[in-house]
């Protein structure tokens, strides 16, 4: 039987998401990344609308924001303009913590993320 992920906007096929693109390890590079500065960085995790072999599925995504720039290195044009990286990504929902929210969040939960219940029906 086909695992199948109910939320609001859509249902998922899990088994449609090629096995490359699973499992992914952005809440490791985004924490990572964040760690680099965290005085001035703030850590989102967000649901994003997939590209490519993704295309048209919403998933659990994490990045980095440094003033006006999202810096994800997980994928090769890593510094984007916020604006533009939102657009593209058609991010529906974010969650974002400042240096206090992440410690105090890696204490309570012990993971990279996702930590906010909100992100519980996406892949």
């Amino acid at each position: 039987m086909k695992k199948v992920v109910s939320n609001i906007f859509a249902k998922v096929d899990l088994d449609s998401i090629p096995e490359e693109n699973k499992h992914g390890d952005c809440f490791v590079v985004a924490l990572n990344t964040f760690l680099e500065d965290p005085q001035n960085y703030i850590l989102v995790h967000g649901v994003v609308t997939g590209q490519g072999p993704l295309e048209g599925i919403e998933y659990c995504h994490a990045w980095v924001i440094d003033d006006e720039t999202v810096i994800d290195n997980t994928i090769p044009q890593s510094r984007i303009p916020v604006g533009l990286y939102y657009y593209i990504g058609k991010i529906s929902i974010t969650r974002e913590y400042d240096k206090n929210e992440v410690f105090k969040m890696l204490d309570k939960y012990g993971t990279y993320g996702p930590w906010d219940p909100v992100f519980k029906d996406y892949p």
